[in-house]
């Protein structure tokens, strides 16, 4: 009982790191493509000027 348990709580510790590790990939990808919009953005803004 005690085995099953222990192993049932490391599934749900590694459960929770993998979607910690899921949402921090989500948010990098999100926070890149942000970036790369907002240089997007910025690039038209100066080639226009000029």
């Amino acid at each position: 009982r005690l085995a099953i348990e222990n192993s049932s709580a490391r599934i749900q510790r590694l459960f929770r790191l993998r979607l910690t590790a899921t949402d921090a990939a989500a948010w990098l990808r999100l926070i890149a493509s942000e970036l790369a919009f907002s240089r997007i953005d910025l690039h038209s803004i100066v080639s226009g000027s000029h």
